[in-house]
């Protein structure tokens, strides 16, 4: 089979499969693995996929369903994100609850001790309007229908001029080479004010997130102490991301 076949048959094992192991496909090809690396390269080059130790996973656009969607996708692998999550908070703690249904789930799980919760979002402070031991503080912002959040500088100088241990970021995608990101770009400088604003920065997501490539790059490995995941990861990929980020899977 000529290169240009084979890259194309590559091709579509990973859309189907969504990753693929060197030593696989040298056998099913009947080349060296050398090959396959040159070949899984060129491909990578293309933005198909990313290589990672033994392989490569499928790089997928991502996009945002409507709120009333998301909170349903995934929902158990969530709630297990939102306990391991309270795990971490002392109290006494001032903690920043990025938009999101993921961060949503830790609201949910807080227990009603003393603490100070920050947020962007609207359903997050009304969820934590009952719990009368935790102060919460919405920032100011432009309000975002769509998801309910509040975004733009304001936002960010609310957010800044906050002192913070832990700050829990959702993100839309994970990807090896281009760290987390998210769609949208507003949202985008409001989770870089979170970042900077903590003294601990943790990215809270479940395993569809990873190998989904969103428009911009919030965070790179390095920004970020910690990364809470849920739901199935193949161990090469998670392999990879323990190399540059400490894990704590649910």
């Amino acid at each position: 089979m000529i290169a240009a076949s084979r890259k194309r048959e590559i091709k579509r094992i990973i859309t189907e499969k969504k990753y693929v192991k060197v030593n696989e496909l040298s056998r099913l090809f009947n080349v060296s693995e050398e090959t396959i690396r040159r070949d899984l390269e060129a491909l990578e080059n293309e933005g198909i996929l990313e290589r990672n130790y033994g392989g490569a996973v499928l790089v997928e656009s991502a996009t945002v369903p409507p709120l009333s969607i998301r909170a349903a996708e995934n929902l158990e692998e969530k709630r297990l994100i939102g306990e391991k999550a309270v795990q971490l908070i002392k109290e006494g703690s001032i903690i920043l609850l990025d938009a999101g249904t993921t961060t949503f789930q830790i609201a949910k799980k807080l227990e009603n001790k003393r603490m100070t919760v920050i947020t962007n979002d609207i359903n997050i402070a009304y969820e934590l309007k009952d719990k009368n031991a935790i102060n919460v503080f919405i920032t100011g912002g432009k309000l975002s229908g769509e998801v309910m959040a509040l975004y733009g500088p304001e936002t960010q100088k609310s957010i800044e001029g906050y002192n913070v241990d832990i700050a829990f970021i959702a993100t839309t995608g994970i990807t090896l080479t281009k760290g987390f990101t998210t769609s949208d770009i507003y949202g985008a400088e409001v989770k870089k004010s979170m970042i900077r604003a903590a003294r601990e920065k943790i990215i809270v997501a479940d395993s569809s997130k990873i190998g989904k490539n969103a428009l911009i790059t919030f965070a790179s490995f390095s920004d970020i102490d910690c990364l809470i995941l849920a739901g199935s990861v193949d161990e090469d990929v998670l392999h990879r991301l323990e190399e540059m980020i400490k894990v704590v899977m649910c």
